[in-house]
């Protein structure tokens, strides 16, 4: 669906917004009582190039740099989840936060740290906040392995989050109890491009016959949460957006029937969905 081959590893610069010639082929190609609902899904998406992605990051690690200076925190440990899906922006996290300040130390730390000590300044990194479960998962870890109660503040690093995302990210009860206090950084919402805003119910329920999703070993389609959002390095995963749609699946039967029975083996097989980096 979007202008570049998806089997090559991708270029950073290049230009892998919607293609029209590939929409025009697209819309033709799926059902005539889909089509339209097609349109409007890709008339509301909103493509992300790199310079756009790479202006709103180093805003938000400007003004985090910002905060450790008016703290005065010259040490801070750099949150590496297993997911890998915030490992793209390591390298570039890394190289801002360097130029903006030289002398600050910097230890990168994953699932097995354990070597807490009073005050830790702990970032979690991320390139977009859809559902925020995955920083809700990190935190737990980081929670349950913090058997001595050391206070720690955690800073949410992601030039984009949603309102979704944040209210999960949030339990008051949890902070108490670990002692740790939740900080979200400067970012750019993406309310707007929530797609229960911006399609009718009709409309959905005619794309969920053409879009399933396999979720707790049986299909069914969970639609609240998926937004119209993507960018040039990154394809969300399918609890974020509309992964299969962009990835240039055509919404037909045959294609419906496809995905259907695919769904049904991983989900025998226990294998699920992974996140896709396009």
């Amino acid at each position: 669906f979007p202008s570049h081959d998806t089997s090559r590893e991708i270029n950073e610069m290049g230009d892998y917004s919607l293609d029209s010639g590939n929409i025009d082929r697209f819309i033709k190609e799926s059902d005539k009582e889909i089509r339209d609902v097609i349109r409007k899904i890709i008339d509301n998406t909103k493509y992300v190039d790199f310079m756009e992605f790479m202006r709103n990051f180093f805003k938000s690690v400007k003004d985090l740099n910002e905060e450790l200076v008016r703290r005065d925190i010259t040490r801070f440990y750099l949150y590496e989840c297993k997911c890998k899906c915030n490992r793209w922006i390591f390298k570039y996290f890394l190289r801002m936060i360097k130029f903006l300040n030289s002398n600050v130390k910097i230890k990168i730390i994953d699932d097995s740290f354990v070597n807490f000590k009073e005050d830790n300044f702990i970032i979690l990194p991320f390139d977009c906040l859809h559902t925020g479960f995955q920083i809700t998962k990190n935190t737990k870890i980081l929670c349950q392995n913090n058997k001595k109660r050391k206070r720690m503040d955690i800073y949410v690093l992601s030039p984009y989050m949603s309102s979704y995302g944040i209210f999960n990210m949030r339990n008051r009860e949890m902070e108490r109890e670990y002692h740790y206090k939740l900080h979200i950084g400067t970012h750019i919402k993406i309310d707007e491009y929530l797609m229960s805003e911006i399609l009718s119910l009709d409309e959905m329920n005619r794309l969920e016959r053409y879009y399933p999703v396999g979720d707790n070993g049986k299909l069914s389609v969970n639609y609240d949460n998926i937004y119209l959002f993507y960018f040039n390095h990154k394809l969300g995963d399918y609890n974020s957006t509309l992964t299969i749609l962009y990835m240039g699946v055509v919404a037909n039967r045959d294609n419906s029937n496809k995905l259907q029975e695919m769904i049904r083996r991983r989900l025998n097989d226990k294998e699920g969905y992974k996140c896709r980096v396009s």
